[in-house]
């Protein structure tokens, strides 16, 4: 990750001034991905695998894939999804952490990218947009590694909803004349374009719970709808899963050592509890 020294404009109206967000931003290197490939690259990743609702028995996770086949039994499960796919998986197994899961309300964004010829004449790097179709917009070559001439725009929840179910070609269409209206941009400069819809892209309610967790069910839920709706939440709420889980982890160990009567007064127990907290994990 690097630091983000784009200048940041607000469009009010007709005219574009500097904004008033002047929190220090980062970004992945080359790309957002890195991140995410970065943290999986010791993990065994199956991808394409649609899971069924996990069913707990005898003190084992068990997961299958919706087409039946048997994926595993397991200690401990971690569940990181958006609120509304954790909520359906949550529902057979932990009803009381799927009720929480269905408090948090998810909204949707048309996202677009614009490949251009060229480096486009824009006053910022970065551009919050009040009212209209669009919410924000950033020129891609600006933020460290990035190459090529793109602009990545998000659109306004509120026309997102309105337009959730058109295609992606007329969202481009609609977007991309939304776009240079406001801006007054040359649209004869793009090259390509593509536009994604994330069905789950900004949390309207988040929990602010760290992460939840249930001890006995040894079963940890995260995701940025628990922390805060950024990437800085979804990361913090990791974070606090694995906090709780190492934690148990630890003491469950340190259980089967010594009589339980005389545990909490063994030191190397508490050393132990001290290592795992001077980590940085979030432990409660």
């Amino acid at each position: 990750m690097e630091a983000w020294q784009g200048r940041i404009g607000l469009a009010t109206g007709g005219r574009v001034e500097a904004s008033p967000d002047t929190r220090e931003r980062f970004v992945g290197v080359p790309g957002m991905s890195a991140i995410g490939k970065h943290l999986a690259a010791e993990l065994s990743i199956h991808r394409g695998v649609l899971v069924a609702p996990p069913r707990y028995s005898r003190s084992q996770w068990q997961l299958h894939s919706q087409a039946g086949e048997a994926l595993g039994e397991f200690d401990a499960l971690i569940v990181a999804t958006p609120a509304p796919q954790a909520r359906l998986l949550l529902a057979p197994g932990a009803p009381h952490l799927a009720q929480r899961a269905a408090e948090v309300i998810c909204a949707p964004a048309w996202a677009l990218m614009l490949s251009l010829s060229a480096e486009p004449e824009w006053p910022c790097d970065g551009l919050f947009f009040e009212g209209g179709e669009i919410a924000w917009a950033a020129r891609n070559s600006s933020q460290p590694g990035r190459c090529g001439h793109t602009l990545v725009i998000h659109a306004a929840a509120d026309w997102t909803w309105a337009h959730l179910d058109i295609s992606a070609e007329q969202a481009a269409d609609e977007l991309t004349l939304a776009f240079a209206t406001r801006t007054g941009g040359d649209i004869s400069s793009i090259v390509a374009r593509s536009a994604h819809r994330w069905l789950y892209s900004l949390v309207e309610n988040p929990l602010d719970v760290g992460a939840l967790w249930d001890s006995d069910l040894r079963l940890a839920v995260c995701g940025d709808w628990c922390q805060g709706a950024r990437i800085e939440g979804a990361f913090l709420s990791g974070q606090a899963a694995a906090g709780h889980l190492m934690r148990d982890l630890t003491q469950r160990r340190v259980e089967t050592q010594w009589p339980a009567q005389v545990v909490r007064g063994v030191p190397a127990y508490r050393r132990t509890l001290a290592h795992v907290e001077s980590t940085g994990i979030h432990i409660e």
